[in-house]
């Protein structure tokens, strides 16, 4: 029954039977609600079970799912969207999708919301995003704000993916795309340039240059031009113009030339625009590219070539050199040597005439082994000097090979004598020994010139004579030591013969050393004694004279020296004072001694340049009686004497190298043995040494020890020269006038300004010893109580000679000089010929020639 019949039936009149039949209506209606009931709760639970799959699908839907509202703000979402977009569930909600969104990529999402809401319309884009601790990535976004059945109020619904992968694919696929007609464009103009054949490089480049501009978009328009080392190949239609590009070729890595393409007029819609497509210039730089390999190609082949001409001739040169070497050991002869190796290089070189020659012993002329014209006519007697002027003079003075390929008009013909072959072109190899130049070896008049190759092979040509010529000195050399031992052998035996003789009486004569011994003894204890006495007065004189009160200077550089030396005298080190001559250098050892603790006894002063090489040796270490010839009594050396006192080496830089080795040993260890005596002599010794050398410099010139220099420079002094310090001059004048005012018993009691700016004006090459004599001449000239100077202070000038030395003269000096350094010693590696750089043998010779004897002693 429907409700309105069943209102209608309350409202009869209540009967047993229609009570009844509402009772049981209303039963039927109790079953039929408690069914609908029943399916509604079946219905709900349904919906429920629904929404709740609906619900799990969109959580964990492998897609994102956002709803935003007009603002752009995200309303809902789910996981994906929340992996995708890279931001934590609880910091998603409710904030703006721009904040998520790429700078770049704004534009396109504020135009997507605009067309979701404003227009209805379903929309979509490519978006960037900014994801935290990742690279950006590309997110593609659908949405909808219009969905029958749904209300939406001012809600959209949007999908977003991750659309990465497909940009990059799309941008690989274009890129790829843009490759593949670009290559296309460039395997056309290849395929061409691959077709050209030509004779030569410059009608390839020629050809190339006409078949670029067809390549180009605009053709009719387009000349080319190809420029390679200055050369140019353009098309008969090129025009300098304004819209052009340009590849250089590159050889060797090196810009050689350009490649050009242009417009003859105006094709982009302003000036300013580039005419000119992407590809066309990769097109550009793969056919200057191109070039560039084929040119690099053509002159490999070239160079190719060259180097097997090279190496030919290379082979050659080897065999000759060779066959050369045999002929050294052949030929123990030089002519013959030199004969046979002046043969090769001349065949070798391809010449037809030359000569070799030795410098004459004056060294002004050639002395010519042998002269070969080479069939030319020649009245020149090969037998005569050569004069050494020209081109020749030039490989005397350089030590290298020289020639000349015009020398019929050169200025070097002048010095060719007359009647000689006539020459076309020449070539001079010397000859040296030990750096020096004693020979030549010319060859001339090869057709077609000399090269840098012949220059070279003759230097090697040259060198091989050099020791072909050296072997022969050596082998000479050899023959005279063996004569000159055999004479000493009869020499020693004879000798020995003799001391077999005075063997018997110097066995007598033992007994009688006994005696000599005690009575040298007895003269030992005199010469103790005569010491003692002397150092009790040396003591007196050094407390007197030397002390740095004697240094008058109140300068910084005085100060700083004096300073430096009261530091170091209550040490044992050892102590370099440095200073130009007179700046009082043995003042500042004096003082330093008497500051010691070695005060008590006297210090002991050796000047090394006072005395001659030969006894330097026994002054220092002392000798043996008998130790040398002369030595007839036995002499304490000064390292002996100066025990536990002090040592000074004055002029320590003249010192003999010789000596040096041995002053090394005593300084370093405090040992040394007497001339004559393998005894060691143990000393306590404390070194001072002096010098007005620069000994740094000594050392680089080979002519003071590196190892005595590093032992003695511990502590350096410097003592200043008087020009650095001017501001003394006036207290040492003053100090020296009163000093010889008093002996010369006169009284001078003032000193001019002018006289004073004079002597501080001046630059004292004596220093304070100069200084010293200028005022002592003064004051003794002096007539009055003013001092003023004898003289004007001028430099004084070195003495001229008389004349010019000749070269005999100069070598003799320089002979001597030399040996005078080394102490007379010729051989070994510190010896004369190794300073002069010439073979003892040599400088034997030039020393008899000289008439240079060692000096007896």
């Amino acid at each position: 029954m429907h409700k309105d019949q069943l209102i209608k039936l309350l409202n009869q009149p209540d009967t047993q039977e229609e009570l009844l039949k509402l009772i049981h209506e209303l039963q039927l209606r109790q079953i039929e609600l408690d069914i609908q009931i029943e399916k509604l709760r079946k219905t709900n639970e349904e919906l429920g079970n629904r929404y709740k799959k609906y619900s799990d699908l969109y959580e964990f839907a492998p897609v994102g799912y956002l709803t935003l509202d007009e603002k752009g703000n995200i309303l809902k979402f789910n996981s994906a969207s929340s992996k995708l977009l890279g931001v934590e569930r609880s910091k998603l909600t409710g904030i703006p999708f721009c904040r998520l969104v790429a700078e770049e990529s704004i534009p396109l999402f504020k135009q997507f919301i605009q067309t979701v809401f404003s227009k209805q319309a379903n929309a979509s884009c490519e978006l960037k995003i900014k994801v935290q601790g990742k690279k950006r990535i590309y997110l593609h976004i659908e949405g909808t704000s219009k969905i029958p059945g749904l209300k939406l109020k001012n809600r959209c619904l949007a999908v977003i993916g991750d659309s990465t992968a497909y940009i990059e694919a799309n941008n690989a696929l274009n890129e790829y795309m843009q490759k593949l007609n670009k290559r296309v464009k460039e395997l056309d103009c290849h395929y061409k340039l691959s077709s050209l054949k030509s004779n030569s490089l410059a009608e390839l480049l020629q050809k190339t240059a006409e078949i670029l501009p067809p390549a180009w978009q605009h053709s009719d328009k387009a000349c080319a031009r190809i420029i390679l080392d200055g050369q140019s190949y353009k098309t008969r239609n090129f025009q300098e113009t304004i819209w052009r590009q340009a590849s250089n070729i590159i050889i060797n890595g090196r810009p050689a030339g350009t490649v050009e393409v242009g417009y003859l007029e105006q094709i982009a819609q302003s000036s300013e625009e580039d005419p000119f497509l992407f590809e066309e210039r990769n097109l550009l730089d793969v056919i200057a590219t191109r070039i560039s390999k084929i040119i690099e190609r053509v002159r490999a082949k070239e160079a190719l070539s060259n180097a097997f001409k090279a190496s030919q001739l290379r082979e050659r040169e080897i065999a000759a050199l060779f066959n050369s070497s045999r002929a050294i050991l052949k030929n123990q002869s030089f002519p013959d040597a030199a004969r046979a190796i002046f043969d090769a290089c001349k065949e070798l070189i391809g010449a037809s005439s030359g000569y070799v020659a030795l410098l004459s012993i004056d060294g002004i002329e050639n002395e010519v082994l042998f002269l070969d014209s080479g069939g030319l006519p020649c009245n020149v007697d090969s037998k005569l000097p050569m004069p050494i002027r020209g081109l020749r003079a030039e490989a005397y003075r350089t030590g290298k090979t020289v020639y000349e390929n015009n020398f019929s008009n050169s200025s070097w013909i002048q010095f060719i004598p007359k009647g000689h072959v006539r020459l076309n072109n020449v070539l001079f190899s010397p000859l040296a020994i030990g750096g020096k130049v004693v020979g030549i070896m010319g060859i001339a008049n090869k057709s077609g010139g000399f090269t840098e190759d012949d220059s070279r092979m003759a230097t090697s040509f040259g060198e091989l004579a050099s020791i072909a010529l050296m072997n022969s000195m050596s082998i000479e050399t050899i023959k005279e030591l063996n004569r000159n031992l055999e004479l000493r052998v009869e020499e020693r035996t004879a000798e020995l013969q003799t001391s077999n003789k005075y063997l018997e009486q110097e066995i007598e004569e033992h007994r009688e050393a006994d005696k000599a011994l005690r009575k040298a003894l007895s003269e030992i204890k005199k010469l103790k004694d005569q010491i003692e006495a002397e150092n009790i007065y040396l003591r007196k004189e050094v407390k007197t004279q030397h002390q740095f009160a004697d240094i008058i200077g109140n300068s910084d550089s005085m100060k700083h020296a004096i300073y430096l030396s009261e530091q170091v005298s209550n040490t044992n080190t050892t102590v370099l004072i440095q200073g130009e001559t007179g700046t009082g250098k043995e003042l500042f050892a004096a003082a330093i001694h008497n500051l010691s603790p070695r005060k008590d006894r006297p210090m002991i002063t050796v000047n090394c340049a006072a005395l001659p090489s030969n006894l330097i040796e026994s002054e220092l270490f002392g000798r043996e009686k008998g130790a040398f010839t002369g030595a007839d009594s036995l002499q304490v050396g000064r390292f002996e004497i100066a025990n536990n006192s002090t040592l000074c080496l004055d002029e320590i830089g003249e010192l003999p190298l010789e000596i040096q080795a041995k002053l090394l040993r005593a300084i370093q260890y405090s040992k040394f043995e007497r001339l004559g005596s393998s005894k060691t002599i143990k000393v306590d010794v404390r070194i001072l040494a002096t010098t007005n050398r620069n000994l740094e410099e000594e050392v680089r010139n080979g002519r003071f020890r590196q190892d005595l220099f590093y032992r003695l420079n511990v502590f350096p002094i410097t003592v200043p020269p008087l020009r650095r310090r001017k501001e003394d001059i006036p207290l040492l004048v003053g100090a020296f006038v009163s000093k010889f005012a008093r002996k010369s018993g006169k009284k001078i009691d003032s000193i001019p300004k002018e006289t004073m700016r004079i002597l501080q004006d001046y630059s004292w090459p004596g220093n304070v010893r100069e200084l010293e004599s200028v005022i002592e001449r003064s004051v003794i000239l002096c007539p009055e109580t003013t001092l003023y100077l004898a003289d004007k202070l001028e430099p004084v000038p070195l003495p001229l000679s008389s004349g010019i030395s000749t070269l005999e003269e100069i070598e003799r000096m320089h002979i001597l000089r030399s040996l005078s350094l080394t102490g007379w010693r010729i051989n070994g590696k510190n010896g004369t010929a190794s300073l002069l750089g010439i073979h003892p043998s040599t400088l034997r010779a030039r020393m008899h020639k000289l008439k240079i004897k060692r000096p007896e002693y």
